[in-house]
């Protein structure tokens, strides 16, 4: 048993003094919020750079992924704001979050600003299909 039991520390200590390269490896940095926002948005239309609208509470308003909009051709999220569809910036977004509801898409609460042709989001929730 002692034996047996000398092997495992002997092994376990050969392991820890030569399983290390000893090279330190660099975490890789996770981006930003924001850094990761940009990333996958879209260069904003003319009349969506003219749009102002501030939500200051919740309101309801249709969303659907940026496929099915041929001015867009690509997922993203959007948002219909006074009749046109604006891109969503909101950091707990996925790229696709609407994606599976395809030419229906889904119906929001949302609050927020318009800031450089995008619809800055300060609070977003995706309401169930029958509301």
């Amino acid at each position: 048993m002692n034996q047996a039991l000398s092997r495992i520390a002997l092994s376990s200590l050969a392991v820890l003094l030569f399983g290390c390269s000893g090279e330190e490896s660099k975490a890789p940095e996770a981006p930003s919020a924001k850094g990761a926002m940009e990333a996958r948005s879209s260069e904003p239309t003319s009349e969506a750079k003219a749009l102002t609208k501030e939500i200051a509470t919740p309101e309801k308003h249709r969303a659907i992924c940026g496929h099915v909009l041929p001015e867009v051709g690509h997922c993203g999220n959007y948002v219909e704001l006074e009749g046109q569809w604006v891109e969503v910036l909101w950091p707990e977004l996925g790229v696709m979050e609407w994606c599976r509801q395809g030419k229906k898409g889904a119906e929001v609460e949302i609050a927020g600003a318009m800031m450089d042709g995008k619809f800055v989001a300060s609070a977003l929730k995706t309401l169930p299909a029958n509301q």
